[in-house]
């Protein structure tokens, strides 16, 4: 076995704020969780969510597009006063995100608060309000550049706030606490609510009369402006998020089982209509008496043309079951097939850029793995219970082969038109030579799972995985130069936190990626010898695919999705678009690439995953950071809104390459910049969770 050698250097991976470059194919929205959702009129809404989601639609909901929110953070509560301005509530970063412009463009305005805010509500284009997680509730007169904090004289977490006219408004909250102001927030006073149950959602369809929803099916409903509240009957015990009425007696309230309830007669019966879903639901808006839209967990969005008789779902997926693996193969003229395998013999073809996937006939229900062409029309597919399929029709049908044995198959790579492999649970690699008709077990020296193999010509081929034993994770790489007949283990190393590997890559003959639980493997010497790059906290990476020796992708875990333009040096992590696993990358050209994942999954990008630095987001003090003097030609000055702990700063070039970097454990750090060429950068402080970034002009 060839010496080891352990180079453990720092991985550096730059959370930047792009654009958002990776769009949803299927859905055709997105998976995340929605949380809120309002209308200007009846064909413009939006729909704000996980992970920077801002969904808008022109048509009604028919169809939704993704806006570019420049962030990638919970949002949780969404304010239209007209049909050009509108806010977002920043959950997670305590900031209000708005738009002059009807979503096209988004700025971003620090609330500078400590509590975590929950709801918005603007009675006009300058003058809103936001509560949250705190007694202390914050309002803006001038369309949100400042917020001054006002005194609810009550010490509750309040969850939702609405306004009956410009000066009369409520808030509830966590203990059945209802407050009230009738001087704009002024003063607020307590109102006697009846519980001291949890309270989510206020609304009022005139100055006396309102509704509030929460814990355990609860319904309040106030005739007198809120001096008293009675108990209504719901009828179920699940706890209710959202309540909105069309008009004086027609109102729906949405809960946590995917049921809406639906009153006629101002709330005194309420009629539980079933939506189709479990899922929870967030919100509901209507636009007149008939139509109406509701969203939640995973992407949810309903839509009643009928007075809530019928939901319809308007993100309806070619599937919801994982997705394993994703390739493309040329069929000429410019033009690519592609497929996609997963659980129970799921196949998908697209012959329109990912455009539509029409399943294919598998002939099983086995989970399936990995997937290869050799030819526009030859392909292979290997799965569960030693599960080979071949297709010679460009995937109209397939044929199932006799692999011999009914081991767990995780990946399978041809060479050529005959000559292929395949390899699975307990070391196994299997060959073929005559285009699978036959496989001949090899012995491939490894005693774990084999997740992953690669070879870089008919003669060499690498074999990758790994297996756990005694509270210990061990990684392994094994090579063959003899086209399998022989392998010999080049990387073997055992960790407590970092084991399996389960995706390798080479863009030459010497130049080879491996990655898995928390690791990013690179050599440059044919497998010899094997690099650690190692960053804390990346978690599983499952599939590393490179396009040419310059441009890379990993994805993985959570969503997360790694690109490198220099050789591996460093990778970016771009703008997530889903919290759920990416399994499988595949590239067609530089700028165009498909990733899939947990739940039908199906992600496509035409601009490598970026459409640069959002730099138009970026000011002096964007993020709650600071930079002064700028421009200057020697030092800058960076102050952060909090004292950062285990932080460290990073200054990069418009590229995302990092130039100088140094911790940082306090608010405010000087940095010498007079070795940077003149030129626009960014700073970056990072410590534990928190993000903040800006631009700096060098003279």
């Amino acid at each position: 076995m060839k010496k080891l050698y352990f180079l453990f250097v720092s991985l550096t991976v730059l959370n930047v704020a792009y654009a958002q470059g990776w769009q949803w194919i299927n859905p055709s929205s997105t998976t995340n969780d929605l949380y809120s959702v309002c209308y200007t009129d009846a064909a413009t809404g939006y729909i704000v969510g996980d992970l920077g989601t801002i969904l808008k639609t022109t048509d009604g909901g028919a169809n939704w597009s993704n806006l570019n929110s420049g962030t990638s953070h919970y949002l949780y509560s969404v304010c239209f006063p007209d049909r050009n301005t509108g806010y977002v509530l920043d959950r997670q970063y305590g900031s209000i995100l708005k738009t002059t412009n009807g979503g096209k463009d988004w700025t971003d305005h620090d609330l500078k608060i400590s509590f975590s805010p929950l709801s918005i509500y603007f009675t006009d284009a300058s003058t809103g309000y936001v509560v949250g997680r705190s007694d202390t509730i914050k309002k803006t007169t001038d369309g949100g550049k400042t917020w001054i904090a006002q005194n609810s004289g009550v010490s509750d977490w309040f969850y939702s706030i609405c306004f009956v006219d410009a000066n009369t408004g409520y808030a509830v909250g966590y203990h059945g606490s209802i407050i009230k102001t009738t001087n704009g927030g002024t003063n607020w006073v307590l109102q006697t609510s009846g519980t001291s149950n949890p309270l989510y959602s206020v609304y009022f369809t005139d100055a006396n009369t309102g509704y509030t929803v929460g814990y355990t099916g609860q319904i309040l409903k106030t005739t007198d402006g809120g001096s008293h509240w009675v108990m209504m009957t719901s009828g179920i015990s699940s706890s209710l998020n959202s309540v909105y009425f069309a008009d004086k007696n027609t109102g729906y309230v949405t809960s946590n089982n995917g049921t809406i309830l639906k009153t006629t007669d101002g709330g005194t019966n309420w009629l539980t209509v079933l939506t189709g879903t479990s899922q929870r639901l967030s919100s509901t808006f209507f636009t007149d008496i008939n139509t109406g839209c509701a969203v939640g967990d995973n992407g949810i969005i309903l839509k009643t043309i009928n007075g809530g008789k019928d939901w319809i779902n308007l993100t309806p997926s070619v599937c919801s079951m994982d997705l394993y693996s994703v390739y493309f193969v040329p069929t000429g003229a410019g033009k690519f097939a592609g497929y996609a395998v997963g659980d129970s013999g799921l196949i998908l073809r697209t012959d329109n850029e990912g455009k539509d996937w029409i399943s294919q006939n598998a002939g099983t229900s086995k989970t399936l793995n990995s997937i290869f062409f050799t030819s526009a029309d030859k392909g292979y597919a290997v799965g569960e219970s030693g599960t080979i399929l071949k297709t010679t029709n460009g995937g109209i049908s397939w044929q199932s082969q006799v692999s011999g044995i009914t081991n767990w198959l995780a990946s399978v790579y041809f060479v050529n038109d005959t000559t292929g492999y395949a390899a699975g649970s307990s070391g196994l690699i299997l060959k073929t030579t005559d285009g699978g008709a036959t496989w001949i077990l090899k012995d491939s020296t490894f005693n774990g799972n084999v997740n992953s193999v690669f070879f870089i010509n008919p003669d060499i081929g690498f074999a990758i995985g790994g297996w756990f034993s005694f509270q210990w994770y061990l990684s392994v790489i094994t090579k063959t130069t003899d086209g399998g007949d022989n392998w010999t283990t080049v990387y073997a190393q055992s960790d407590f936190r970092i084991g399996n590997l389960f995706s390798i890559s080479f863009t030459d003959v010497n130049t080879g990626f491996a990655v898995g639980d928390g690791l990013i493997l690179k050599t440059i010497n044919g497998g010899q010898d094997w690099t650690i790059q190692q960053s804390v906290g990346l978690g599983g990476l499952y599939s590393v695919y490179f396009i040419n020796a310059k441009i890379g992708y990993i994805v993985g875990r959570g969503g997360k999705i790694l690109k490198t333009t220099d050789g591996g040096t460093t990778w970016i992590s771009q703008l997530p678009v889903t919290r759920h696993p990416l399994y499988s990358v595949y590239f067609t050209d530089e700028n165009t690439g498909y990733a899939v994942g947990n739940d039908g999954i199906i992600l496509k990008t035409i601009n490598g995953g970026s459409f640069g630095l959002g730099l138009d987001k970026l000011t002096d003090n964007s993020n709650h950071i600071k930079i002064y003097p700028n421009p200057s030609d020697s030092k800058i000055t960076v102050e952060t809104s909090k004292p950062l702990i285990h932080g460290h700063m990073s200054i990069m070039n418009l590229n995302g390459q990092v130039l100088i970097q140094q911790s940082m454990t306090d608010h405010s750090t000087i940095m010498d910049i007079s070795t940077l060429p003149g030129g626009v950068y960014i700073v970056k402080t990072v410590d534990e969770n928190m993000v903040q970034m800006g631009k700096f002009i060098k003279k």
